[in-house]
């Protein structure tokens, strides 16, 4: 069963594969096979941080923190 710790950088990175690009851009996915164009391309990036337990109690809310970060090269 999936995370919220691996569920939130799949839909990070699936949104990422919807955006309209112009000119088109092929994107390098983290940890997926990538051949690197002669041109200009996209790398994505996710950094996950330490998720942060505002409040005392079982029951609490907790904040899932990173980065999801895309790099033109």
């Amino acid at each position: 069963m999936a995370t919220v710790e691996s569920t939130i950088p799949d839909l990070l990175l699936l949104h990422l594969g919807t955006l309209i690009l112009s000119p088109v851009l092929p994107v390098a996915y983290p940890n997926a096979p990538f051949t690197k164009p002669a041109g200009p391309y996209l790398e994505a990036r996710f950094m996950p941080n330490s998720n942060v337990d505002r409040f005392l109690g079982d029951n609490d809310t907790i904040q899932y923190q990173g980065i999801l970060q895309v790099t033109v090269v």
